[in-house]
């Protein structure tokens, strides 16, 4: 299952001038492939085959077979997708040799930091590890899809930029830190394999991350503003709005996890949409005007269903200098990103 929104991107981001030839006839492990991130660079590699002739075999790791088999049902009846269904926390593997696992599955829903804390700690360290103990024995590398949440509440240097080699700072205490905090130690691993073991690494910092295949229930803002665009309802702030974050369209952030695939070295890269700051209120404003029903405001007032929001500060912005030397740019403004988030959410071209 696809939508004209979805493949308008996917030729987006194969239109990027990267040697995609070095891609070809690799073998590609892609976890957590129906969540968002997994799912835009699971069809960016199936479609290096489709329409560049750089064909990558592609294999997904699923726990939802049913959801996979929806999404990819015209790949799979192809047999250019393979699925391996289980939960990342287990011990997985696969036959043959691979280039490249990438690693995004990840409990990322904030509601999921307070109902499953537990859960979100096994899928981010125990599925990092069984990721590179599968790189290992296979001869391949890790793609780990981190967060800038890992930097905690670091602030910027004199540019008021957050560099890769920013110290995070968290709060062990916070139920909440069961995320970054997890996110943190995955990375610790992906270091630690490459010390002990020469694994080739790359960690993709991903800053906040929207567009088609974002779930509408999801607890994250941007959600929320979609969820009531959608439905011509209001949009109720907590605040007075002003505070700004980088919101990065969905491919943008995809084409930088597969730049980095392309990268020479193991690294660790900042991703974020440098173009696209915006405050929670300008946010709110470009869903509220591509609502599809009229009428709905953005309100200012106490709101009692807290769980919706997530804690994550704001004001934070990555200094993504290493990342662009890899020859990937933003192409995706706020304006267009929103307007394409809700078409493909409403099923029109």
């Amino acid at each position: 299952m696809t939508s004209p929104v979805i493949d308008e991107d996917i030729r987006s981001i194969l239109d990027l001038a990267v040697p995609w030839e070095r891609l070809s006839g690799a073998r590609v492990l892609v976890t957590g492939a129906t969540g968002m991130v997994g799912q835009y660079v699971t069809r960016a590699l199936l479609g290096l085959g489709e329409h560049l002739g750089v064909a990558p075999a592609v294999i997904a790791l699923v726990q939802n077979e049913a959801k996979a088999a929806s999404l990819f049902a015209d790949d799979l009846s192809r047999g250019s997708l393979r699925l391996v269904v289980q939960d990342v926390a287990e011990p997985f593997s696969v036959d043959g040799d691979l280039d490249w696992v990438v690693h995004a599955a990840s409990p990322a829903n904030p509601a999921a930091f307070r109902d499953d804390p537990v859960g979100v700690v096994r899928a981010n360290v125990l599925g990092t590890m069984h990721s590179l103990d599968l790189a290992r024995s296979a001869g391949a590398g890790v793609c780990l899809i981190s967060t800038m949440e890992v930097y905690g509440a670091a602030t910027g240097s004199d540019t008021g930029l957050i560099s890769e080699e920013t110290p995070g700072i968290l709060d062990s205490l916070d139920p909440r830190s069961a995320y970054p905090e997890s996110k943190r130690l995955a990375e610790t691993l992906c270091i630690a394999h490459h010390q002990q073991f020469g694994t080739a690494y790359r960690i993709a910092r991903l800053s906040h991350t929207y567009g088609p295949g974002m779930a509408v229930d999801d607890a994250r803002v941007q959600a929320y503003f979609l969820r009531q665009s959608l439905s011509g309802a209001d949009i109720v702030l907590q605040s007075d709005g002003s505070m700004r974050r980088t919101y990065t369209y969905i491919s943008d952030a995809a084409a930088a996890v597969l730049c980095l695939l392309l990268a020479e070295d193991s690294n660790t890269f900042n991703i974020a949409n440098d173009d696209a700051r915006v405050s929670i209120r300008e946010l709110a404003e470009a869903f509220q005007r591509n609502s599809p029903v009229q009428g709905g405001s953005v309100l200012t007032k106490p709101r009692t269903d807290t769980g919706l929001w997530s804690r994550t500060a704001g004001g934070t912005f990555l200094d993504c200098s290493r990342l662009r030397g890899t020859g990937w740019a933003p192409r995706v403004s706020i304006a267009d990103g929103v307007a394409r988030t809700v078409r493909h959410h409403l099923g029109v071209g």
